[in-house]
């Protein structure tokens, strides 16, 4: 534990702060949220101090997410609107929007959200695994989500390589 307790420059520290605040989407104080949804949280310490630099200040998952948790949240609505909509396909506007929902979510923006964020996630996740408890609702929630995000991020690269490898001879193309 020694190598993560070696102190960065100020400068460095702000540098990676604000990249970290990029790359989580924190565009929303989730914190204020959070404690409304989760009154009765257990203070928890950085894992380090930097760690604490860097903005990852506790080892609850949701608090280090930040506002990435609405990026995923939103994939699933976007998914539940495609299933609502199919009923009104026979209108044009309506197919419109199914299409660019079908390709927004099923590819573009999914693939775009796991593919920029996997980073963060992985850490996030890898943080709070040394936490695993299921002693109150916060403690379980954040084991919950840890595992479930975990799984999925950790299990993507291999799902993309096999899915590669399957779809190798229709991705190849010809120089001409």
């Amino acid at each position: 534990m020694a190598l993560f307790d070696v102190r960065m420059p100020a400068n460095a520290a702000m540098f990676f702060g604000f990249l970290m605040q990029i790359a989580s989407f924190d565009f929303i104080p989730m914190d204020l949220l959070y404690e409304i949804i989760f009154p009765n949280k257990i203070e928890s310490e950085p894992l380090s101090a930097n760690f604490d630099q860097i903005g990852l200040s506790s080892k609850y998952f949701l608090y280090n997410l930040g506002s990435m948790i609405l990026v995923f949240a939103m994939i699933p609505i976007k998914i539940l609107l495609y299933f609502v909509l199919k009923p009104l396909n026979h209108f044009k506007r309506v197919r419109k929007i199914r299409r660019n929902l079908w390709r927004s979510t099923f590819w573009n923006v999914t693939i775009a959200t796991i593919k920029e964020s996997f980073t963060v996630v992985v850490i996030c996740v890898l943080i709070n695994l040394r936490e695993l408890k299921f002693d109150d609702v916060n403690q379980t929630v954040n084991s919950i989500l840890t595992l479930a995000f975990g799984f999925t991020f950790l299990c993507f690269p291999v799902v993309a390589v096999i899915l590669l490898l399957v779809k190798f001879d229709k991705l190849q193309t010809e120089y001409v």
